[in-house]
């Protein structure tokens, strides 16, 4: 950016700005030795009607000043000013006006070139007392005209007039003297590679300073003198650490090696250090402290690629033949092998079938990779048929089963079959057509003659018996068994067992248990009834009455057969009338018909008034329409009955006697006020409402006992005839609907 220097004003202008909208450089410091020395000059007062003119001699104008943080810096009086007996305006003030107070002219100060106003607290008014003391109103000699606020002195205009409100003003004359002169000092940080133009001079890092004289200004007096110093920053430093390539399907890291606040990178990360994956350029813009930039850029390529392939045998026997090993060979010239199983070199050596992978790398290191799978032949599958065992003076022949390139036996045949006729262990060795390698033995012995005893027992006399047998096993061997059965001896055969029953008793079904006395477990065992029908397990804890048979026996085969009765006790026999009518008020008799010998107790509940809890028979006083009274028997074997009476009570025939008054008075001072409904056997509940002669509802009740006062909507209603409905509900349980009509009358 270039820029002007305005001779008039001191200041650095922007190029090809209005002089009127001038741009100061942020850079720029005005030092300015040129000041102005700023005096107020009171010439005239204006007095408005309204004005203390009475006071001896003509009023006192009085102004004070002070600075905005309160401190007075002018008290001036206009004393005797007999100019004024009436309103006045612009009446010069002169010198006998001040005589005894401070003149009216006050200096306000230097200040620096270009200030523009200066503001003042200010009080005015018509002074009484002692010559320039504060305000005071108070007495026959009080001050007055008072009025107060603030001033802007307008330094650009030269004259003006003081008024805060009162009927007096000051008319004053502004005094501006130019003193000193202007320095200004230019100056700012700059990036090194920037280039500054001030007044058609070029500012760089090799040119970063100069003064300038503009020589005395024509209507101030000041001379103006501008210094330029520019500061420019070093060029930062920039270099990238960076490989000399990158390998294919690999990356690489670049990183700058400075420490800088902000980074931005051609691939938009903002990081110090960034990997790459590709080769193509890479650019890194930085920003130093300063907030400068730099940028530098990089070529990183792909490295040539190399070719990395194993070769070896696909399939291998397991185990090989002898150990003889197999080799994998993998493209020579790498820099590094490492296989998968430890090896280093181009060449593996391997015992066994499996996956291998070289990991190799190159002079660049770029790492190659490739797998080599290695099968495995199947075995060669063997096996020998043939009788393991051969009697005395007998043979077998063993043969083997598959198609094999070669086989050889122990006994140095090389047929598929042999016949041996000795005792010991025969192997064969086969290979097939891959050269797999397989052996199978079995071993042949000699048979003795086998005799075979079996020792059986039984809890049966019938099942004692020895029986031997002579026959020929499948390998034409003679074997001699004997099979012996005798009774046990151990106690094994003895049983007994105690049964309790509990008879069919209060209607439920009986039941039985049974505990085992003697003998040894486990058990089993079958209940039959008299008709030899087995008894389900669902059963056994409920049997009808009747005679039982129950079979246990033990792991031995040892058996018991006993019997059981289940007795039938047959319920108790008694006669109830489960339900009683009556009248609410009167008393009945609730009874039982039972043989009382054959009873422990009768307890009868919800008796009420009942004055009898253990009798045949009790008196019930009926006090409601219906009630439960329950009855519990207990019989001489503890079965307990339970009954349940209902008792159905009944009001006598009543008489609808009710009272509904057919005339009323409103606005009436006492008789016949209200309408209402009286009874005696009249329910609480039972209600009424009222409708005029349209049928419109006027009132409604909640229950007997409430009245209505001849009012709808809190008026009284006009004279007239009204209609009237109850629902009358008695105390018998019955419900009328009577209505009738009502004569409202004005009192």
């Amino acid at each position: 950016m270039s820029y002007l220097i305005d001779k008039y004003y001191g200041f650095v202008v922007a190029k090809n700005v209005l002089l009127a909208a001038l741009f100061i450089v942020p850079i720029t410091a005005i030092f300015s030795q040129c000041e102005i020395e700023v005096t107020v000059n009171y010439v005239s007062l204006n007095l408005a009607a309204g004005c203390d003119f009475n006071d001896t001699n003509g009023p006192d104008p009085t102004i004070l000043m002070a600075d905005l943080n309160g401190n007075n810096i002018l008290c001036s009086e206009i004393k005797d000013f007999i100019q004024a007996s009436g309103p006045v305006q612009n009446e010069p003030i002169n010198a006998s006006n001040s005589s005894g107070c401070s003149a009216p002219t006050i200096f306000l100060g230097t200040y620096p070139l270009g200030t523009q106003n200066l503001t003042y607290n200010i009080e005015i008014f018509e002074k009484d007392g002692t010559c320039c003391t504060p305000y005071f109103a108070f007495g026959p000699f009080g001050d007055s005209d008072y009025a107060s606020g603030q001033h802007n002195f307008n330094l650009q205009q030269i004259s003006g007039t003081v008024d805060v409100g009162s009927c007096i003003s000051f008319n004053y004359e502004l005094q501006i003297d130019t003193v000193g002169n202007i320095g200004s000092f230019i100056t700012g940080d700059y990036c090194y590679n920037h280039i500054e133009i001030i007044d058609g001079i070029e500012y760089s890092i090799d040119n970063p300073l100069s003064q300038i004289n503009l020589g005395p200004i024509s209507n101030q007096g000041c001379d103006s003198i501008v210094t330029v110093f520019l500061n420019f920053y070093e060029e930062p430093a920039l270099t990238i650490t960076a490989p000399s390539g990158i390998c294919i399907n690999s990356y690489a890291q670049l990183s700058v090696d400075q420490d800088y606040p902000s980074y931005m990178w051609s691939t938009n990360e903002t990081t110090q250090e960034i990997e790459i994956f590709d080769d193509e350029e890479y650019s890194v813009t930085i920003t130093d402290n300063n907030g400068c930039t730099k940028d530098t850029s990089i070529r990183i390529n792909f490295y040539p690629q190399n070719e990395l392939i194993i070769s070896g045998p696909d399939s291998i026997c397991d185990p090989l033949i002898d150990q003889t090993p197999i080799f994998l060979n993998a493209t020579t010239g790498f820099e590094t092998y490492t296989w998968s199983d430890g090896g280093d070199d181009s060449q593996l050596e391997i015992f066994n079938s499996g996956n291998y992978t070289l990991t190799a790398t190159d002079i660049n290191q770029c790492s190659y990779q490739q797998e080599f799978t290695v099968n495995t032949y199947l075995t060669p599958d063997l096996f020998i048929e043939g009788n393991e065992t051969i009697c005395a003076g007998g043979s077998t022949s063993l043969e083997i089963i598959g198609d094999f390139e070669s086989l050889i036996w122990n006994t140095q045949q090389n047929t598929s079959v042999i016949e041996v006729g000795e005792p010991g262990e025969y192997i064969v060795e086969v290979i097939d057509q891959n050269g797999c390698q397989n052996t199978q033995s079995i071993i042949i012995v000699e048979a003795p003659v086998i005799e075979i005893t079996t020792n059986l027992f039984t809890c049966d006399p019938n099942e004692v018996t020895s029986v031997t047998d002579t026959y020929t096993d499948e390998n034409g061997c003679q074997v001699i068994e004997t099979i012996s059965i005798a009774i046990y001896t151990d106690g094994s055969c003895d049983m007994d067992v105690e049964i309790t029953t509990q008879s069919q008793l209060c209607g439920a079904n009986g039941s039985m248990s049974f505990e085992i006395t003697e003998g040894q477990g486990p058990f089993t065992y079958e209940i039959y009834n008299e008709n030899d029908d087995l008894i389900s397990e669902e059963s056994l804890t409920e049997f009808s009455a009747g005679n039982y048979i129950i079979i246990f026996e033990n792991e031995f085969g040892a058996t018991l057969e006993t019997s059981f009765a289940i007795e039938e006790i047959p319920l108790l026999e008694y006669e109830v009338l489960n339900q009683y009518q009556g009248v609410i008020g009167d008393s009945i008799f609730l009874s039982i018909n039972v043989d009382t010998s054959q009873i422990q107790s009768i307890n009868w509940q919800n008796l009420g008034n009942a004055s009898c809890q253990k009798c045949v028979a009790v008196e019930y006083f009926i006090s409601e329409t219906q009630a439960e009274i329950m009855v519990e028997i207990i019989d001489n074997n503890n079965c307990v009955y339970q009954e349940s009476i209902s008792i159905i009570g009944a009001f006598d025939a009543i008489e609808e006697n009710f009272f509904v008054p057919n005339i009323m008075y409103v606005n009436a001072p006492s008789e016949n006020q209200s309408f209402f409904i009286s009874g005696e056997q009249l329910l609480p509940e039972s209600n009424f409402s009222i409708y005029d002669r349209w049928g419109n509802l006027i009132y409604t009740s909640s229950n007997i006992s409430d009245s209505w006062n001849g009012e709808f909507n809190g008026n009284s209603v006009q004279p007239n005839v009204y209609v009237y409905c109850a629902n009358l509900k008695w105390i018998d349980g019955r419900s009328t609907i009577k209505c009738g009509d009502i004569t409202v009358i004005d009192y």
